[in-house]
């Protein structure tokens, strides 16, 4: 059985296209990655 449910998740899938896409622009998964591997620039505390 299919069924439809239309304009129930329209805003939601669409908040979510665009937060994949700026996402994907400003690299953020390999950002991540890059510190959770312990990269992390050192920088003294001000």
């Amino acid at each position: 059985m299919v069924t439809n449910t239309p304009d129930v998740l329209t805003e939601e899938v669409a908040d979510f296209a665009l937060g994949l896409l700026i996402a994907t622009s400003r690299q953020l998964p390999q950002a991540a990655a890059y510190l959770r591997a312990g990269h992390c620039p050192q920088s003294p505390i001000r």
